[in-house]
């Protein structure tokens, strides 16, 4: 019997760090699927690229359509345990403001990941100098549901206007670039990481401009979504655009749900990181991205899982 029982703890002895090792690695959940955003956006491009990621790491993985707004409500739903957000949206979501329906309160990050600017992209010779310049013209924005419809709005009140003074149609991102480049629009927005490919492909095509958006105004924005900060597209990021546009932004960032596991987290935080040059690879608006800066999510708690990771690795204190 003692033989038997030096046997089994020398045993034990080898193989707990063993299975410590491996609960320290985190658990591969049985499926991620991420909301993301229209095609050609930077959520999708960036999304399907963590989803190629985890099916080579073993994980059933695919992606799903939505936006900024209805991702909150389908991570918190669970029928996606992932998606794209945005700052701005998530205390408006555990408030229970509209457009959403009852407080939500069981949203997570995993990381941040690029900064998203509102792109206000008219075309030249239409007449549009100001934002008051767009009253009664037909201008292309997003479908409800889009940060960017929300956005677009709250600025539209800043500058003393609403939508309905407008000629609104709606659609994703190549929808309005297609719109302007017909000159069936003087032109649409999003709030989206740069640079965009559907901005891209309209300052290619035709001569445009981009309205800025001063400092009364976005001070105006700020008292209904302190979400929204300052920013500047860079200077030659398109065609036409030799200097700076002073406009605002709110950070993207991937969140989760309490309902996935510390452990599962964990796993999702540590395969995207240990992944993060290949990402950064596949769109210009993840460049710069690090884990420190992942670790750092504006608006939201990251998932004790995620924090336990960056912690672990000394990229948050």
């Amino acid at each position: 019997m003692n033989v038997l029982t030096r046997t089994t703890a020398a045993a034990l002895t080898v193989l707990m760090p063993m299975a410590f090792a491996h609960a320290a690695d985190g658990k591969k959940p049985k499926q991620v699927t991420i909301s993301v955003g229209n095609p050609g956006t930077p959520w999708s491009v960036v999304g399907a690229t963590i989803s190629q990621i985890m099916a080579k790491n073993g994980v059933k993985s695919n992606t799903e359509l939505g936006g900024g707004l209805s991702n909150v409500v389908t991570v918190s739903n669970n029928r996606t345990n992932t998606g794209f957000t945005m700052a701005a949206v998530l205390p408006m979501a555990r408030e229970g403001k509209k457009p959403f329906p009852k407080k939500i309160g069981n949203i997570r990050a995993i990381g941040s990941f690029m900064t998203n600017a509102t792109h206000v992209m008219v075309r030249k010779g239409a007449g549009v100098k100001s934002y008051a310049d767009l009253k009664g013209k037909a201008f292309a924005t997003q479908p409800i549901g889009n940060v960017t419809t929300l956005a677009f709005q709250i600025l539209l009140e800043a500058a003393g206007l609403s939508e309905k003074e407008l000629k609104i149609s709606r659609g994703g991102q190549n929808f309005g670039a297609n719109q302007l480049k017909d000159r069936k629009v003087v032109g649409f927005t999003a709030t989206t990481g740069y640079p965009a490919a559907a901005f891209l492909d309209a300052a290619q095509t035709i001569d445009v401009t981009f309205l800025p958006i001063d400092d009364k105004t976005l001070a105006n924005v700020q008292k209904v979504n302190s979400g929204f900060v300052r920013h500047e597209l860079p200077a030659k990021l398109y065609r036409g655009q030799d200097k700076p546009v002073p406009t605002m932004a709110t950070q993207s960032m991937l969140i989760t749900n309490t309902n996935v596991t510390d452990d599962e987290a964990y796993f999702i935080t540590k395969t995207i990181v240990e992944n993060l040059n290949t990402i950064k690879k596949v769109h210009a608006s993840v460049k710069h991205v690090t884990p420190e800066f992942m670790a750092t999510p504006p608006a939201v708690e990251l998932h004790p899982g995620a924090k336990r990771y960056y912690m672990e690795k000394g990229y948050l204190k």
